[in-house]
């Protein structure tokens, strides 16, 4: 453990080690080294809803020691869906939504940040799926996935990115490419508060 080296892989089992045991606690990452624990604490007087974490962090020190720093989180986000309040909002503050940070209330909590807001997509728009080898509409999938019925059929879709990918471009150079998805607005809900 006294090289670079055997730090970084003392650090990797330790790292992975947490994990494991914050998974079989049913926690999920929601970002870098924050774990939640998926039961919500609802604040309905005011309309948010909170999920309560822990963050971990773990630093090398002088002498080769390593140290383990837990704080404690909370992730806070509005109790209405997304769609309810996009139902009070003008085209312009929908527009707006660009740059928000959306909560996914179904399989594995995430968050993503709303790059577009799709006024030309609904869920009954239509994308390739890989494991069916054609076309389904994005309520079918959700309700296919999820167990998830949409009951505005015409809402737009959120397109976020899911995930940022290596790929080798034409010339051999290693890019990041970002992958997008859509969302449908009734299934997420705004992160924060509003003023």
């Amino acid at each position: 453990m006294k090289t670079p080296e055997g730090m970084k892989v003392v650090l990797q089992v330790f790292n992975n080690k947490v994990k494991g045991f914050l998974k079989d606690k049913k926690y999920s990452e929601l970002s870098a080294g924050k774990y939640f624990h998926p039961k919500e604490e609802q604040f309905q007087q005011i309309g948010l809803s909170a999920l309560r974490g822990f963050k971990f962090t773990i630093c090398p020190l002088k002498n080769n020691i390593l140290t383990l720093q837990i704080d404690v989180c909370s992730r806070v986000f509005r109790s209405k869906n997304l769609l309810e309040e996009m139902n009070m909002m003008s085209k312009d503050a929908k527009d707006a939504l660009v740059g928000s940070l959306v909560l996914t209330r179904y399989g594995r909590v995430r968050t993503y940040k709303i790059e577009k807001v799709c006024f030309d997509m609904t869920p009954q728009s239509t994308f390739y799926h890989e494991k069916r080898a054609g076309q389904i509409t994005y309520a079918k999938y959700y309700e296919e996935s999820y167990s998830l019925k949409t009951k505005a059929p015409k809402q737009p879709l959120l397109e976020v990115i899911i995930r940022t990918e290596k790929r080798m471009n034409k010339d051999g150079v290693l890019e990041k490419i970002d992958v997008k998805g859509f969302l449908i607005p009734e299934f997420v809900a705004l992160t924060g508060m509003s003023d």
